[in-house]
């Protein structure tokens, strides 16, 4: 892609999962089958689906490629964090939730509906 003049981020989430009783970090897409790509100039989106790894670009209803809104946003967000949504440290403290550290510390006040695991929680973006 870097021929192109394209930086590819990949959109990657850090999980601890435990296999056999011994707990572990692993590194899952966030969106399986999704890349970022960055260019300065409006890529040839033909000669790109040639690439045996491009389906077809996302567009928006009016045709457009380029993010924008919520969606530049999450975009800047990831690239500021390479790609990867990292583990944060929080505690739960009845409907609330405190962000330790880690890259969701900056979303605290908008995390939402504590799952019923301590695991999951909701970020209004």
């Amino acid at each position: 892609m870097k021929k192109n003049g394209l930086a590819v981020i990949s959109l990657i989430v850090e999980r601890n999962v435990v296999k056999h009783r011994k707990p572990r970090k692993e590194f899952r897409p966030l969106i399986p089958g999704y890349a970022l790509l960055e260019s300065v100039h409006e890529p040839d989106w033909l000669e790109l689906r040639q690439s045996e790894y491009i389906f077809y670009p996302f567009r928006y209803a009016d045709n457009e490629t380029r993010l924008r809104g919520k969606d530049l946003e999450f975009a800047q967000w990831l690239k500021k964090h390479d790609g990867t949504i990292g583990i944060s440290r929080a505690i739960q403290a009845g409907n609330r939730i405190r962000i330790l550290d880690g890259p969701l510390k900056e979303y605290e006040r908008i995390m939402k509906n504590p799952g019923a695991s301590s695991w999951v929680s909701k970020i209004a973006l």
